[in-house]
């Protein structure tokens, strides 16, 4: 965990628009690199590249670590992509940071309205640890502790007159794994979920559709109760809807890790990043989309 933090150029393609992808929780940017070639595949001639951070500090201090990366390039056009607690990182340094180049975040499996528990935690140490119980210091350093409150930490955020100003121009996406739907079966898993045979009645209270850790009701940008404002509520964007969900039908059979192998997820991201005005998508049929 020593290095700094940094932006890796996986693919320059010379384009306007920079895609910076954001990993989550217990990963490095390795983690992120398939996914990278998913999106790459598609797009030979976008620029993208993976902010390297250390998941275990402060989300606010990586936010600011984003920030200031992305204010070196001097760039005027950036996408940033987060997953799982990158997903609040990018909403962090958007909020925190005023960054005018970035118009557009999108979430994957990120829990944008509401905090992710312990338990849920210890589950998804499993998932990245083959299974062993994940007990460790890890478990009680500052960016896990602040993945448990990340509800507590936007709701301060979001009558900051200059939160309120950073988001004036911008535009959010959620997209979730739904692996655990109405008619799955706790014991029915397979691949990276179904590896894991330690605490699944850990994510039985988890309210359905959820990914193993995140609810798709908790990633979702879109729907909200009355108490559930956030910083994104507040966003503005003259070019079309503000706010987006779109969940695929392939997620399905996608946990919170295995939505970062998906084919037809990168491509439902590109989709997202291409099209400067997202009540005008292509019609696809295995998406559902929800805006406001």
């Amino acid at each position: 965990m020593s290095k700094p933090p940094s932006l890796l150029f996986v693919q320059t393609g010379h384009g306007d628009r920079l895609i910076v992808l954001v990993h989550g929780i217990m990963q490095r940017a390795s983690g992120m690199t398939d996914f990278a070639d998913l999106i790459r595949s598609h797009t030979p001639a976008a620029d993208i590249a993976i902010f390297d951070y250390d998941w275990t500090q402060p989300l606010h201090l990586s936010a600011a670590h984003l920030a200031a990366q992305l204010d070196l390039l001097k760039r005027t056009d950036i996408v940033l992509v987060g997953y799982s607690m990158g997903g609040l990182v990018a909403r962090l340094a958007v909020a925190d940071h005023n960054l005018k180049a970035v118009q557009t975040v999108i979430t994957l499996a990120t829990p944008n309205r509401g905090a992710v528990t312990t338990s849920q935690l210890g589950f998804l140490g499993q998932e990245f640890m083959g299974g062993v119980r994940w007990v460790s210091p890890l478990a009680r350093c500052p960016g896990v502790v602040e993945l448990t409150l990340a509800e507590d930490i936007f709701l301060e955020r979001r009558d900051r007159p200059t939160v309120r100003a950073a988001v004036a121009n911008k535009r959010y996406a959620s997209i979730p794994g739904l692996y655990f739907h109405a008619s799955r079966r706790y014991r029915s898993g397979k691949g990276l979920m179904g590896a894991v045979t330690l605490g699944l009645e850990r994510v039985s209270h988890i309210a359905r559709p959820h990914d193993g850790i995140v609810a798709e009701g908790k990633n979702n940008i879109v729907a909200r109760t009355s108490t559930e404002f956030a910083e994104f509520d507040f966003a503005g964007y003259a070019n079309g809807p503000v706010r987006l969900h779109a969940a695929h039908l392939s997620a399905r059979e996608l946990d919170h890790l295995s939505i970062l192998t998906s084919p037809q997820i990168a491509r439902l991201v590109l989709t997202l990043v291409q099209n400067d005005d997202w009540s005008a998508l292509p019609h696809d049929p295995d998406v559902q989309v929800f805006t406001s």
